[in-house]
């Protein structure tokens, strides 16, 4: 079956850290690539990148999915024919990903917490009353305990029914009268299902690693993930996303160089700092 990378781009500033990205991707893969566009702006946003790295965009036309990623990954989900990779934006790749296709659905974890500690219970009491199966589902979490799943590295193959029961859960936990936390949807369709007997593999660091020492050696990690400001943090100790940003600007990919508009703060005062 056909592979191929997926992102999801829904507008702000996330735009620098999704050229640096998809530039450390090509190092990686040359293999198809197709980023997905909340909005008619998101798409045009991307025509010089788009050219220039050879990847497809598609236009959600869903205003909806800006800011809410959540509900822009299942909508990614429903349109994928291919074996796909989905990876966010603020990733920085580092080495080969042919084994993150490798299943029917692969999950990874980012920080080594468990959903059940006392620093990350409260994710699932934000969905506990929404319907009788969702409870079930959060009471399996609080007995087994297991790493907390992050959705910003993440595989599936859209044949396979653990792609249509991981789909099943998100939607279910969207019933209810209290407000919804949109983000959070698939990310904790897929925490949940770990407690289910859907095929699914839960794989560690190496391939979600956060920027700060976990014991993996450098040269074994393949995908570092930047989580919010995370990206310039930590320069001294984890220059990886830094010195990225700074070859994607010299090599103007995607017009960077070019809409200092669209950087993010920290991003703009690393460029300026380095390039001035």
């Amino acid at each position: 079956m056909d592979k191929e990378v997926a992102y999801l781009y829904t507008g702000g500033t996330i735009w620098t850290r999704l050229l640096v990205s998809l530039w450390s991707l090509r190092k990686h893969w040359n293999g198809r690539v197709v980023v997905y566009c909340a909005t008619r702006d998101e798409y045009d946003s991307l025509s010089d990148v788009s050219r220039a790295l050879d990847l497809r965009r598609v236009n959600l036309d869903r205003s909806d999915a800006q800011g809410g990623a959540s509900l822009g990954k299942l909508l990614v989900i429903e349109r994928q024919e291919a074996n796909t990779l989905y990876l966010d934006c603020d990733t920085l790749i580092a080495g080969d990903l042919i084994a993150l296709f490798n299943g029917p659905l692969l999950l990874t974890y980012n920080n080594g917490k468990h959903i059940a500690s006392r620093t990350r219970r409260h994710l699932l009491d934000e969905f506990a009353g929404r319907c009788q199966s969702v409870d079930y589902l959060i009471a399996r979490q609080l007995e087994l305990n297991p790493q907390m799943v992050n959705a910003g590295v993440w595989s599936f193959d859209p044949r396979e029914s653990s792609v249509r029961g991981l789909a099943s859960i998100a939607l279910q936990l969207a019933f209810g009268a209290s407000p919804l936390p949109q983000y959070r949807l698939c990310e904790m369709g897929m925490q949940l299902l770990t407690g289910t007997g859907i095929e699914h593999a839960l794989l560690g660091q190496r391939w979600n690693h956060p920027p700060r020492d976990t014991g993996i050696p450098r040269g074994d990690i393949r995908v570092w993930h930047y989580t919010g400001s995370k990206h310039c943090k930590h320069r001294d100790t984890f220059p990886e996303w830094a010195d990225a940003c700074l070859a994607t600007y010299d090599e103007n990919v995607g017009g960077l160089a070019a809409f200092p508009e669209r950087h993010d703060k920290h991003t703009a005062r690393l460029i300026a700092t380095e390039r001035p």
